[in-house]
């Protein structure tokens, strides 16, 4: 093509002797900036390839990343939603209640729970994108947004996550100093009970494990209601933060999740 034009230049400056040179250098100059624009636009292509090329990799990896936090996050969610189901269950069964009308055993139930479990986000694709810079590269402006700011709430929840873990901690102190776990079988009594999804799943106080425990006939060390009365309270406040969780952030997180997943799949996988 640049041949072409430099053949049929050539030509038209051979007519006019005179202006032959000036003609002839004008048009060498307008060829060679041709040529370099032409250069700079099939490099700008293929830069462009090779990013949204780039960006379809990280695609990919940042789908699997965010099924992986669904997972785990569902299992968060029902852990959680047990324990705010035991402290709901701690709170009716001690509502207006007399010191010696307390079942030792029953309060082991209501206040044996599992350590409370940290998130373990997958973070490593939306780190890489914001260090590289491919995040701002994202076709869709809403889709980018959203990324950021899934991975501002992850974080903002792990601030949540070292509250409530103190919070959990305060209630168990003050459990233990009330709830007496002395029982010969405690190891065995512990192990048939936490597995158990539900508070109201009844079948354990049939288990062996409870009725052995349920002989021995313990009651609580202490004799001052108000000592109760305090760690319901410490309990009530861990509820409250739990149910921020089960009832409103987690479900909103995997909501967000499952639409990013989605627009990434039409944006780069259709």
């Amino acid at each position: 093509m640049i041949n072409f034009f430099r053949k049929t230049r050539k030509k038209l400056a051979d007519d006019n002797k005179p202006l032959k040179y000036a003609r002839y250098a004008i048009g060498e100059i307008i060829l060679v900036m041709i040529g370099i624009l032409l250069a700079l636009q099939v490099n700008n292509w293929n830069e462009n390839a090779n990013e949204q090329h780039k960006i379809k990799e990280y695609a990919v990896s940042l789908i699997q990343d965010l099924e992986n936090d669904i997972d785990m996050v569902g299992k968060i969610h029902q852990q959680n939603e047990e324990i705010v189901d035991r402290i709901d269950s701690l709170n009716k069964y001690s509502r207006n209640r007399k010191i010696e009308d307390f079942s030792n055993l029953t309060m082991l139930y209501f206040t044996l729970n599992k350590p409370h479990k940290p998130y373990e986000w997958n973070r490593t694709t939306i780190t890489e994108l914001k260090n590289s810079g491919y995040l701002g590269l994202i076709k869709n402006d809403s889709l980018s947004k959203m990324i950021s700011e899934y991975d501002a709430v992850t974080y903002h929840l792990d601030d949540d996550f070292i509250n409530d873990r103190i919070q959990f901690e305060k209630a168990t102190d003050l459990s233990v100093s009330i709830v007496n776990h002395n029982y010969p079988n405690f190891l065995e009594f512990r192990k048939k009970l936490l597995p158990i999804n539900n508070v109201r799943d009844y079948n354990f106080f049939e288990s062996e494990e409870y009725l052995v425990a349920k002989s021995i006939n313990l009651g609580l060390i202490t004799n001052d209601i108000n000592q109760i009365n305090k760690m319901v309270n410490s309990y009530s406040v861990l509820l409250l933060y739990l149910r921020i969780r089960t009832d409103e952030e987690l479900p909103d997180l995997v909501h967000d999740a499952s639409e990013i997943i989605t627009l990434l799949k039409e944006t780069y996988l259709n």
